[in-house]
């Protein structure tokens, strides 16, 4: 049955990015590669979507000699962010005669693409939960799913009007299905009797893919050659801009503590250690401040000196940025009535509340 899902108004989150700087990344694959957009790996072979190419590349992971690719599949056009399910490797095609989804086996020696759905618009992300295939549909505004068990597969709305632009990458988390569209990421149960679109974070830059490891979603951001990620068990989200890379961050994979991404622009795949990365130390540290809700000065205590804060609205846009002493107060009676989120380097986040 069709599913019409309502979006609700924005969540209240911290949409506050602090760059750290880039840690090592190494190439896995940069020769052969012309504009990767996803990333799948069965066994020890990595699959690349290339655009540029219009077809699958393929990279030895054992073979540490070269970063050289082989071609697998040509021609398919403008493929995107493919899965696998089981030896089956899913590959949507975004090219506007020949929009759909295809899949092949690649344990079959020829090689035989074979329709999966037909005549959708601009399909994007794709997100297995079991037999069903979600997938997100660029410039549909929506997320459908069809049954993969099935031939010829009738495809089912799971959220429609998606707002904000371009939907792109997917991925699940449990019963929750995560959704990348325009500058936003949001949630929809796909369990629930009568699901809606739940607002996640929203940012000033647009976002392209999502991954999960453990409870951080990990995202990317091309226009800022970004690779960040929230902790989504904290009720309140910074946004750690733990890695900064080159040339237009696309589609990720994440392999244990491997997380591979694909650079468009940068003509290469390349691998971050997620082990690397520690407990966000913001969620440690917590200091005293009142009161709260305040309709002029904000008292704080328990810091050391010369600390720096900033002070954002729910849209991540700055209202006020500087240095605190250990005990101080800081004067919001200037600035409009709202909520607004406090962060001071490596402290606590604190929600402010104005009136």
């Amino acid at each position: 049955m069709k599913k019409n899902y309502t979006c609700i108004c924005m969540a209240v989150c911290l949409l506050m990015c602090f760059t750290i700087s880039a840690q090592e990344v190494v190439d896995v694959a940069n020769t052969g590669l012309l504009n990767p957009i996803g990333i799948a790996k069965k066994d020890n072979d990595l699959f690349i979507s290339s655009v540029g190419n219009a077809s699958i590349q393929k990279k030895d992971l054992t073979d540490t000699s070269t970063t050289a690719t082989t071609q697998y599949l040509q021609p398919v056009n403008f493929p995107t962010f493919i899965a696998f399910h089981g030896n089956d490797l899913y590959i949507p095609l975004l090219g506007a005669n020949d929009s759909k989804v295809v899949k092949v086996d690649v344990t079959d020696p020829h090689d035989l693409l074979i329709d999966v759905v037909t005549n959708i618009t601009t399909p994007m992300g794709l997100a297995f939960r079991n037999d069903e295939l979600y997938i997100s549909l660029r410039q549909g505004a929506k997320v459908i799913k069809v049954d993969v068990t099935q031939s010829n597969p009738t495809p089912v709305d799971v959220v429609t009007l998606i707002p904000g632009g371009l939907v792109n990458g997917i991925a699940f988390r449990g019963d929750e299905l995560f959704i990348t569209h325009g500058t936003s990421i949001s949630k929809v149960n796909v369990t629930d009797s009568n699901p809606v679109l739940t607002p996640v974070l929203t940012l000033e830059d647009g976002i392209s893919h999502v991954a999960f490891h453990n409870d951080y979603l990990y995202f990317t951001q091309p226009s800022i050659n970004t690779v960040a990620r929230i902790d989504i068990s904290q009720n309140i989200f910074v946004v750690d801009n733990f890695l900064t890379l080159d040339n237009d961050p696309w589609g990720m994979l994440v392999d244990g503590n491997d997380l591979y991404i694909a650079e468009q622009a940068g003509a290469r795949v390349v691998r971050f250690d997620l082990s690397t990365l520690g407990v966000d130390e913001a969620s440690k540290r917590t200091f005293t401040y009142y009161p709260n809700p305040t309709k002029d000065f904000l008292h704080i205590a328990g810091l050391e000196n010369n600390t720096p804060f900033t002070l954002t609205d729910v849209h991540g846009k700055e209202i006020i940025k500087g240095k605190l002493a250990a005990t101080d107060k800081l004067d919001l009676s200037t600035i409009a009535n709202g909520i607004y989120f406090l962060r001071l380097n490596t402290y606590e986040v604190k929600k402010i509340i104005k009136y």
